[in-house]
């Protein structure tokens, strides 16, 4: 699913996400921020932990659960439940549970996340964390 034959896709499937879907891209609020909504698969590792220094993110669990480390603490979030991750924070989700999760997960501000993040279509999410590594952008994804 993409707009202009290819370019600009709305959604991708990654082994991170399982599927990650764009709501609200950056054009449609001026870059201030860009909203997807992710698809965790059940049963999944952990990820390796990663920061954005200069991008802050806001979740919502919508369906399933997922667990969390942000900020040297270990958290579980339900259905419903919202949390933010200040810029500069280390953190890691993951769903340790037997259903999917679903969140809707807003990046501010969006600088390139977008494009980043629907790049990286089959990625792992160690794969994933060494390209934020080595592409200079801080494991910012922005």
């Amino acid at each position: 699913m993409s707009k202009q034959g290819g370019a600009n896709p709305t959604s991708s499937q990654h082994r991170a996400f399982g599927r990650l879907e764009v709501v609200r891209p950056a054009d449609a609020t001026g870059g201030a921020l860009v909203e997807f909504r992710a698809t965790y698969p059940a049963q999944q590792a952990p990820p390796p932990p990663h920061y954005h220094p200069a991008q802050e993110e806001h979740f919502k669990v919508l369906a399933g659960r997922l667990t969390a480390f942000v900020g040297g603490k270990s958290l579980v979030f339900k259905q419903s439940d919202e949390f933010d991750v200040a810029a500069g924070t280390v953190h890691k989700m993951w769903n340790e549970g037997d259903v999917e999760a679903v969140l809707s997960w807003e990046i501010r501000p969006a600088l390139r996340s977008r494009e980043f993040l629907t790049g990286l279509s089959g990625a792992t999410i160690c794969q994933i964390v060494a390209k934020l590594m080595t592409s200079g952008q801080h494991a910012s994804g922005g």
